[in-house]
């Protein structure tokens, strides 16, 4: 979808997530502390022009309102858990989220949550 939406403005992208990843300034999230990338994501990020990346999965980020980053990125759904059994609410479309989509659903699974599992961000046009 992201690759779709930045090419008619002259950004090509690669087609799978971790190739996305590797385009532009890339700025290493690993081993941080959620509020590290928050940190990092607000001060370096350029709204519209940085990719975030987790393992299998990259989403635009928007910038930010009411202070809490904004992305912009196509989901299957918010992960849940309930003692070992695992499910899912499904989304099944492109949305504008916060990082910590699902926070307040029942059964919601903190260990697949996006900004936990965050790698790097990109900056397509650095």
């Amino acid at each position: 979808m992201l690759r779709d939406m930045f090419t008619p403005f002259g950004i090509w992208l690669p087609r799978n997530s971790f190739q996305q990843s590797k385009i532009g300034k890339i700025i290493s999230l690993e081993n941080l502390s959620n509020d590290e990338k928050i940190k990092i994501i607000k001060e370096e990020g350029i709204p519209f022009e940085t990719l975030l990346y987790k393992k299998g999965h990259v989403v635009l980020y928007v910038g930010t309102y009411h202070d809490e980053i904004i992305i912009f990125h196509n989901t299957w759904g918010i992960k849940t858990k309930k003692e070992d059994a695992e499910g899912r609410i499904i989304i099944g479309k492109p949305i504008f989220s916060y990082l910590r989509l699902g926070k307040y659903q029942e059964n919601y699974d903190e260990e697949a949550e996006l900004l936990k599992n965050l790698i790097s961000m990109n900056i397509l046009t650095y």
